[in-house]
């Protein structure tokens, strides 16, 4: 199914070893947890057609599903949002911001994270701007889609709380009918720029680690770029 939705296995991560002791360990269901990871082997890292990088299976949920239905990633999430946006304008008459969140792995557990949106600037732009003693910020580039993302998540639950949609009130956010996750929190630049830029920080990196594991590093780091 990965394949048939054209993404592109850039890695695969085993589920066995030091990985499923940990999951084993924190787990509140050790049993139920082993047999999981028993079962599922390992996960793919995958690259969509867009160039977003899926931590988790290319974004195929059968979570919550009945046996043998699963759930695709969406080939637009920007596009998606929109048109939940304008039915709820349609229905309602309200003009609100719609945020699209899906759960990725990052090291040590899962979060959900922004994929699409509709009607907000994900992305603060506050960088420089003067600090209350008046020097120049090195920061404010908050990433605002994530960030109400993950506190949403804390309400949508990840096993059988069946809460599709949480509603954000109060947070003075910036309307935007432009802005969205693919053309603002995804880096400006060709392929070239991007490279230079993963180059330059799995050096910079490397020098924390001595020896054979510093050269590991960066064998491992080219192989993504």
């Amino acid at each position: 199914m990965i394949l048939d939705a054209s993404h592109k296995i850039i890695a695969v991560v085993p589920l066995g070893g030091a990985i499923t002791k940990y999951v084993v360990s924190g787990s509140a269901d050790a049993e139920g947890s082993q047999r999981l990871c028993d079962n599922e082997k390992c996960l793919f890292i995958t690259k969509s057609p867009t160039g977003s990088i899926h931590t988790c299976d290319a974004g195929i949920d059968g979570s919550n599903h009945p046996a043998g239905v699963v759930s695709l990633f969406p080939e637009d999430p920007d596009a998606e949002a929109a048109k939940i946006r304008a039915e709820i304008r349609k229905l309602t008459g309200k003009n609100i911001a719609v945020i699209l969140a899906d759960t990725e792995l990052i090291p040590y557990g899962t979060i959900d994270i922004a994929v699409g949106s509709s009607g907000v600037n994900p992305c603060s732009v506050m960088f420089g701007k003067k600090d209350k003693f008046g020097k120049p910020k090195f920061g404010g580039i908050d990433l605002v889609g994530l960030e109400m993302t993950a506190a949403s998540a804390l309400l949508f639950g990840q096993t059988d709380s069946g809460i599709p949609v949480t509603i954000i009130r109060g947070y003075q956010y910036q309307f935007d009918e432009k802005r969205n996750i693919s053309n603002t929190l995804r880096l400006a630049g060709d392929k070239k720029d991007i490279s230079q830029i993963v180059r330059a920080v799995l050096k910079s990196t490397s020098y924390a680690v001595d020896g054979f594991g510093r050269k590991l590093l960066l064998r491992i780091g080219s192989w993504f770029v």
